[in-house]
C-alpha cells in the first residue's frame, strides 16, 4: 500500500527514476535470490548480477512474476519502472512468513495435521461422488498436500503453482507438476480441476477461466473453495479476520458473486458446501493474543459460526466449497 500511496502521490516524478532495488527479507542466512524487473535487462538487473556473480556467495537469479513484495507495484504494466529486489530466502520459502505454518510437534501441529486428513479424505468423497478416477488438475496446489493424496488414490494428477517448492513432488508417481497453465498442452484434458483457495490470490482471472475452459472436458466438474465474505465470525474479528490476508487475497467472496463469476465464465454451480474444518481454522489465525481470554473468546466464536453455518448453510459458513460444470 505504502508504494502504489508513493506512486499516486509522485507520478510526475516517475519519468525521473533511472533505476531502483528493492531489499527485503534479508534477515536469515540464506543464500541471496534476486528477482529481476519486470523489463529483465536494465542496468539494475545487469549490475545485481554481476555483483552476485563476483561476491562468491551463493545465489539464485528469478525473472519477474507479479507477486510478492513492493517491486511488484513498481513493476506494474501502468509504470513498469527499471526497479529489482534483492533478498536472501524469498518470501514464501521460510516457515515464519507464512501465516498458516503450524510446527508438526507441537500440540497446534497435531490438530492441524488431523483435521488436514480428515479434510482430504472429504475431498476425495464429494469428487468421488461424480469421479472414481481419471484426469486431476490442481491449480495453486501449494505444496502438494491434496495432489499427493489424488495420486496415492489412483488419479493421474498435474499440480500447478508459481511460488511453492514442486521439486519433492516432481518425480512422485502419477503427479506432474508446472508452474504455468499454458505450458500444459491442448490434448490434455482433465475430468477435474481444484482450485483449493487459489482463486483470491490470482492476478489475471480473465486468463485463468480462459485456460480452465481450455482444460475442462465438457462433462468434467470445477471446485473452487475460497473464504467467505459472509463469515460469521467476522463481526467479532472485523479487519483482523484472518482470511482478508491482504495482500495475498486480492478478492473476496460470497455466493452470490462466486455465482455471478461462474455464469460470466459459462459455468454453473450444481452443489455447494460449508468448509467446516476451515472454521477453527480461520478463528484460530484472527486471534492475535494468546492467553486464556482468547482462548475462550475463540471456543464461543467457534460455536456460534458453527451453529449459524448449520442453520443458515454455505451462503453464512467461514469458508465455502461450490462444484460446478460448463454451461
Amino acid at each position: 500500500i505504502g508504494a502504489i500511496t508513493w506512486l499516486k502521490l509522485n507520478e510526475e516524478k516517475i519519468s525521473k527514476i533511472k533505476h531502483g532495488l528493492v531489499i527485503t527479507c534479508v534477515g536469515d542466512s540464506g543464500k541471496f535470490t534476486y528477482k529481476k524487473s519486470r523489463l529483465g535487462n536494465t542496468e539494475i538487473d545487469q549490475t545485481a548480477i554481476n555483483i552476485l556473480k563476483e561476491s562468491g556467495e551463493s545465489f539464485q537469479i528469478k525473472d519477474f512474476f507479479p507477486v510478492g513484495s513492493d517491486e511488484r507495484q513498481f513493476c506494474s504494466p501502468g509504470f513498469n519502472l527499471p526497479i529489482g529486489s534483492l533478498m536472501r530466502t524469498m518470501y514464501y520459502k521460510f516457515p515464519e512468513y507464512d501465516p498458516h505454518n503450524f510446527s508438526k510437534n507441537n500440540k497446534l501441529g497435531k490438530i492441524y495435521k488431523l483435521v488436514q486428513w480428515v479434510a482430504l479424505r472429504w475431498k476425495f468423497r464429494k469428487i468421488s461422488s461424480f469421479y472414481q478416477s481419471g484426469n486431476l488438475l490442481d491449480v495453486g496446489g501449494g505444496n502438494g498436500e491434496f495432489a499427493a493424496f489424488m495420486a496415492l488414490q489412483g488419479w493421474n494428477v498435474f499440480l500447478q503453482d508459481k511460488i511453492s517448492k514442486l521439486d519433492n513432488l516432481s518425480d512422485r508417481r502419477n503427479i506432474n507438476t508446472v508452474q504455468n497453465l499454458e505450458i500444459i498442452k491442448d490434448d490434455e484434458y482433465f475430468n477435474v480441476i481444484t482450485l483449493w483457495h487459489s482463486l483470491e490470490h490470482i492476478h489475471n482471472i480473465d486468463e485463468l477461466f480462459s485456460q480452465l475452459n481450455r482444460l475442462l472436458t465438457p462433462d468434467g466438474i470445477l471446485l473452487i473453495a475460497v473464504p467467505n465474505i459472509n463469515a460469521p465470525e467476522i463481526i467479532f474479528f472485523n479487519k483482523k479476520w484472518a482470511p482478508f490476508d491482504a495482500p495475498r487475497h486480492l478478492y473476496h467472496f460470497q455466493l452470490k458473486t462466486l455465482n455471478e463469476l461462474c455464469i460470466r465464465y459459462k459455468f454453473k454451480i450444481v452443489r455447494k458446501y460449508s468448509l467446516y474444518q476451515d472454521t477453527p481454522y480461520n478463528i484460530l489465525l484472527s486471534i492475535t493474543k494468546n492467553n486464556p481470554f482468547q482462548f475462550i473468546k475463540g471456543m464461543l466464536v467457534l460455536c456460534y459460526s458453527i451453529i449459524v453455518t448449520l442453520v443458515r448453510g454455505p451462503e453464512h459458513s467461514s469458508s465455502l466449497l461450490v462444484i460446478c460444470r460448463k454451461a
